[in-house]
């Protein structure tokens, strides 16, 4: 498969390139300590295991106090994530947004405890109408049936 690709690949690429969002001892400890400065240190250390390095992007987009509130209250998924996930790392779907950009999804609950409030949000910032937010957050609880997901109120 190697000699398949349109340009050589080296046999161990990723031995001696970090993976993104990589950082040093001290660029990482660098960052915690400025998340939880901002936004305490149980929420630094989750931007830290989603986002790596990339979290301080998130926080820069947190800037703005509308996005660094939390999508639903009691929660701690910001406004910003996705933000960032629809711009940042293209998510279209909701599903898209809460498995595999935010990983709010991967909570025991599925994230079912955000979706609506996530595509609610995704209304008032403009990314969404109604219509798809509604749509979204039913082939999203469609996913998390077929899943199996706990606390899916059937």
């Amino acid at each position: 498969l190697r000699n398949e690709l349109p340009r050589p690949v080296a046999r161990e690429l990723t031995r001696a390139r970090p993976l993104p969002g990589a950082l040093d001892t001290e660029e990482r400890d660098a960052l915690l300590a400025d998340l939880g400065a901002r936004f305490g240190a149980r929420q630094a250390r989750r931007l830290w295991h989603v986002y790596g390095g990339f979290a301080a992007e998130v926080a820069k987009l947190a800037e703005a106090p509308e996005l660094a509130a939390p999508v639903a209250a009691g929660r701690e998924l910001l406004v910003a994530e996705l933000v960032y996930a629809l711009e940042a790392e293209w998510a279209v779907t909701l599903a898209d947004v809460l498995q595999r950009r935010t990983m709010a999804g991967l909570a025991a609950d599925f994230g079912l405890g955000v979706a609506a409030a996530a595509a609610t949000t995704l209304v008032r910032l403009g990314a969404w109408d109604a219509p798809r937010a509604a749509e979204e957050v039913a082939a999203y609880r469609a996913l998390a049936a077929r899943q199996g997901a706990i606390g899916l109120k059937r």
